[in-house]
């Protein structure tokens, strides 16, 4: 008895040994199967790094023979268990493995030497100064969210106003920075054409003179709007601000004082800065072993020659070559009209890759991809458009998945700058979309659609900002929008709609992203039958998500919109089973949570959110409003009104 009693405790003691040795060696930091991206045999991962280096990976299991181990989009062989070093880039990256199975592996992501991203929104690689928190010998603005005012477009409602020639605003930075995008606002031009300007920037004892313009701000009247000011007073214009970005000769060290002038040689009466995001950049990517150039095919940076058929030739001659195509660092002009919907990607396993979104730019009238294939990524680039008034017959998207075919799926977009087109990107009937990493700004529609039947796609980590419609949104036109992931997004100032929309679909979850200031007709996050679409199904989770001074006035809808809006219309129901839960609703413009319109609601679930500094109610609900809801465990907090207003009596249940 005592000899099988003492073989109990060693055998105990070494299970203990043992437990503890593997938690003290992997130290380290671990990706759950259900945060990745699932798609036709791939299990792909987002890690973001603060700089670029090398980490050390496993599964959390062995894969068994013939599954390959990939990073940002790059096959580096065969892999079964165990640790391998990755390099990785500074920002958001891929880690990915690959099974001959039509099913992706679930298994875990260990990681030794990066530090997991857990908090609501994006990781940002920038520092964020808002202007009216800075030293400024100009005037503040605001705070002020009534709808056509500048301050309600601005972040945080308020702006610094320099009216005066030689007036400045300065900041110190908090880290060392190379590079800054700055939001302004200078008046248009009494035609509506746009006035070109400049800024100055001091930068230690360095000036540079950096240019702005009105042509992509400031519209004019109703949807779908105009660019020109006599058809409409003033008062009804908005979008006001624009972006321009500087990067240095040289990066300055934490403490060195940055200086935005409005200089005396001004066109403009007057200059508006919102906020300034300074950063270091990241080192240009290298070209690999396995690409070739667009150089090699006669594109021309920084001249003012038309790239579009070098980029169409390298295109053609990497998919017959099984290779990558890579865009240098430099600026690209794409004007050919012939590739006005973007340059046509119909080859499959194409992947196109840049030096960096600092680095490699695409640009002008027809800078774009028509995405017509499978397999296809596009890593690491900025296109910057031309669109300054929305035309939704004639403007694409800049990755324009909007033709219908079969043939094309399993897309990535991964840290790609978008700005000044009508769409970030637009896809119809498209399987397996991945966009990570992205920043997309300054857009007249949407910054990204999935839309009938896009499915199995995974939205993360990206970076939006002042989209003229929904910034992200799922849309069931015709077929249902299946498992779609929208996750650890930051997404601030649409102008127009919502940070993140659903109408219709099955199997949805809106988590863990950061959303800040609706202007006008939308919500931080809106589950809506507008538009008919296909009815929601199965389990629609919202959870984990930050809003701060969400919900706004909405003219289309007729009612107002809260930090959370339910838009049940009339003739069409919500029945699948909704769960709102773990949220942060804070300052919302009305009410934290609204319900509006007739169609019935059920199934629906509200509980351990805490919504605090509602204008109005906590929860509200219109009087035309029908059906029931179950709350639980919610923590209201400082709200102008009553908790919960139901406006439509017994016709909504509320069951506590």
């Amino acid at each position: 008895m005592k000899k099988r009693l003492g073989i109990v405790i060693i055998a105990a003691l070494l299970c203990i040994g043992v437990a503890g040795f593997a938690v003290n060696y992997f130290a380290g930091e671990k990706y759950e199967s259900q945060e990745a991206w699932h798609y036709e045999g791939t299990e792909t991962f987002s890690i973001y790094a603060k700089e670029a280096g090398t980490i050390k990976v496993k599964s959390s299991k062995s894969l068994g023979s013939g599954a390959r181990l990939l990073v940002n989009g790059r096959d580096l062989g065969e892999y079964t268990s165990g640790y391998e070093h990755v390099d990785l880039n500074k920002g958001v990256n891929s880690i990915a493995f690959k099974t001959e199975d039509e099913e992706s592996p679930a298994v875990d992501l260990l990681v030794k030497g990066g530090e997991k991203f857990v908090d609501a929104g994006s990781p940002l690689a920038y520092d964020r100064y808002e202007a009216e928190e800075e030293e400024s010998d100009g005037k503040i603005e605001g705070p002020d969210r009534e709808y056509h005012s500048i301050a309600s477009e601005a972040s945080g409602r308020s702006y610094v106003l320099l009216d005066k020639k030689g007036q400045s605003l300065s900041f110190t930075l908090k880290n060392p920075a190379d590079a800054l995008v700055i939001r302004y606002s200078i008046p248009d031009s009494p035609d509506g054409k746009g006035v070109d300007d400049k800024m100055k920037v001091v930068a230690g004892d360095k000036e540079y003179s950096l240019d702005i313009t009105s042509k992509y701000a400031w519209v004019y009247g109703n949807f779908p709007w105009n660019n020109d000011p006599a058809t409409a007073s003033v008062e009804a214009a908005h979008v006001f601000f624009d972006e321009a970005r500087i990067k240095f000769d040289e990066p300055y060290p934490a403490g060195t004082e940055i200086s935005l002038v409005f200089p005396e040689d001004a066109i403009s009466d007057s200059l508006i800065i919102d906020l300034v995001e300074a950063e270091e950049t990241p080192e240009e990517i290298p070209m690999s072993e396995n690409a070739l150039s667009i150089t090699d095919f006669g594109a021309v940076a920084n001249d003012e020659g038309d790239d579009a058929d070098a980029i169409a030739e390298c295109i053609k001659a990497a998919a017959s070559e099984k290779k990558e195509v890579y865009i240098p660092a430099g600026n690209f002009l794409i004007k050919d009209k012939q590739y006005i919907r973007g340059i046509t990607i119909s080859y499959p396993d194409t992947i196109i890759r840049g030096a960096g979104m600092w680095h490699t730019n695409l640009y002008g009238d027809a800078a774009g991809f028509l995405v017509m294939a499978q397999n296809v990524g596009l890593y690491d680039f900025s296109l910057t458009g031309t669109v300054s008034q929305r035309f939704d017959s004639i403007d694409p998207p800049a990755i324009n998945l909007t033709d219908n075919t079969k043939r094309r799926s399993n897309i990535t977009m991964q840290n790609l700058w978008i700005e000044h087109f009508k769409l970030g990107t637009w896809a119809n009937t498209t399987m397996g979309v991945r966009i990570a990493g992205c920043r997309i700004r300054n857009t007249l529609a949407d910054g990204i659609n999935l839309c009938g039947g896009s499915s199995h796609s995974m939205i993360e980590y990206n970076d939006l900002r002042n989209t003229g419609d929904d910034a992200i949104a799922c849309w069931s036109k015709g077929v249902v929008d299946e498992d779609n992931k929208i996750r650890h997004n930051t997404v601030a100032l649409p102008w127009l709609a919502n940070h993140i929309a659903l109408y219709g679909g099955k199997d949805i979850i809106v988590e863990n992203n950061y959303l800040t200031d609706s202007i006008h007709n939308g919500g931080g996050i809106n589950v809506s039958t507008n538009f008919n679409p296909q009815d929601f199904e199965g389990e629609v989770l919202i959870q984990g998500n930050v809003m701060d001074r969400c919900g706004s006035m909405n003219t289309d809808a007729g009612g107002i919109n809260g930090g959370i809006w339910i838009n049940s219309v009339d003739g069409k129901e919500i029945s699948a089973h909704v769960i709102i839960k773990d949220n942060v609703i804070k300052n919302s413009t009305y009410s934290g949570i609204s319900f509006i319109h007739g169609g019935p609601v059920s199934n629906m679930v509200i509980e351990k959110n805490e919504i605090s500094g509602s204008a109005t109610a906590a929860i509200e609900v219109l009087g035309e409003c029908t059906g029931e809801i179950s709350l639980g465990d919610n923590t209201f907090k400082d709200n102008a009104k009553d908790e919960i207003d139901n406006k439509a009596g017994d016709d909504f249940k509320i069951i506590k």
